[in-house]
């Protein structure tokens, strides 16, 4: 790689800043929306729909959040959208019923998503991109360790409005994050071009992005799980909201301290066991939890957890970049986002209905069990993706046909 294919470093700090503060947003709520909703009075699965909410009616067009941001510009998008975020923050605080939190809910999980699928985004057009996803990905981590932590001790020592002007500030920051990039042309608007019909489903069809899909959906799903559900059982157990925001910090920081070593892993016991392994360890660790209230042990199953479930994002996108070209990689991203939110939807959703029935410490076991089949699945979809992998190389490789001696012209 010359000098001038390298993304100069404070277009790779802003770009970090990003996903630190992205992701410092998605979880600064964590210790803080489960007991919000709860507070209104509403059964276990009510609460998971609030939570739930979030992360629904933004799947439904996250896809097209991928295209309208890049044709509107990466930069100008995430300004705008951060702009949105800290406008309409009071919405919680004026939240004193169901259908005014979900309102709540939903706005600011398309404000999110938008500025999220535009991070990505701009971090998959450098020229090193797989250099600076993979610090994207460490970095992500890092801002879901701080969040929770933050909103816990904001919850605790000042209220609900503290822990929300906390979600305001880190989107007032991004705001600035994203306006110092300038001008650089990662951020520039794309110019339109008809979507060929069909384009999702034949993405859909390559078993690399199967398998970047999948993988992310069930580690976003154990995700969703720890940062939506955990809280509830905790908080059942009269752990207070700082004790909940370190035992979430710590899933976090088992995603950020993995990361720097996927490569080694990669290198050791290849994609398929990285991924199968990564799955199951991101599972178990979770599903476990609710058998102790202990919070030494708690804190050594979330960081084992985040352990496994720290590679999806830097796996899931280098998958995503090596199966798409320029042109799609913006839908291709929200078509990502879209399964991400369906699982991270999908997970309170589904707990909740299993606490409501069976109880809370059921809703794991559960849960759990439900991923564990689907890692099946994944398992399927890697084989055939490696598959796939191993016959364009061999095709590479082989030399072309030559005529004999005796037919040459």
């Amino acid at each position: 790689m010359t000098p001038t294919d390298r993304t100069p470093w404070r277009v790779q700090l802003l770009i970090y800043g990003l996903a630190f503060l992205c992701f410092y947003q998605q979880s600064v709520l964590f210790p803080v929306l489960p007991r919000f909703a709860s507070d209104l009075g509403i059964s276990v699965t009510l609460v998971g729909l609030v939570l739930a909410a979030r992360f629904i009616v933004p799947a439904l067009f996250a896809a097209q959040m991928g295209e309208w941001t890049a044709r509107f510009g990466l930069k100008r998008s995430l300004v705008w959208v951060s702009v949105g975020t800290v406008l309409t923050t009071p919405l919680y605080l004026v939240a004193d019923s169901l259908a005014l939190l979900l309102l709540a809910q939903v706005v600011n999980g398309s404000l999110y998503m938008a500025a999220w699928i535009a991070s990505q985004t701009y971090a998959t057009r450098v020229p090193d991109r797989d250099w600076v996803l993979g610090v994207f990905a460490t970095v992500t981590a890092v801002g879901l360790t701080v969040g929770p932590i933050v909103g816990g001790l904001a919850l605790d020592h000042s209220g609900y409005p503290a822990a929300f002007g906390a979600y305001a500030a880190g989107a007032a920051l991004l705001a600035v994050v994203a306006w110092l990039l300038g001008a650089h042309p990662a951020g520039a608007p794309t110019e339109p071009r008809p979507r060929p019909k069909g384009q999702a489903l034949a993405l859909l069809a390559r078993p690399g992005i199967q398998a970047a899909f999948l993988f992310s959906f069930v580690c976003l799903f154990t995700i969703s799980l720890r940062g939506n559900f955990l809280p509830l059982f905790l908080e059942e157990n009269a752990m207070s909201a700082s004790a909940i925001g370190l035992v979430l910090a710590a899933g976090s920081l088992g995603q950020a301290a993995i990361r720097p070593f996927t490569n080694l892993l990669l290198k050791r016991t290849g994609l398929v066991s990285t991924m199968m392994l990564a799955a199951l360890l991101a599972i178990l660790g979770l599903s476990v939890m609710p058998l102790t209230v202990v919070t030494t042990l708690l804190l050594f199953l979330a960081f084992a957890h985040g352990v496994g479930a720290g590679l999806h994002q830097s796996l899931g996108l280098v998958l995503l970049a090596e199966h798409t070209s320029d042109a799609e990689r913006g839908y291709a991203v929200g078509l990502r986002a879209t399964i991400n939110q369906v699982s991270s939807a999908g997970a309170p959703l589904l707990a909740g209905v299993v606490a409501d029935l069976l109880g809370m410490r059921p809703a794991f076991f559960v849960t759990g069990a439900l991923l564990l089949v689907s890692t099946l699945w994944l398992l399927q979809v890697l084989r055939r993706a490696q598959a796939e992998r191993v016959a364009r190389a061999a095709s590479r490789a082989e030399p072309e046909p030559r005529l004999p001696a005796s037919t040459r012209p």
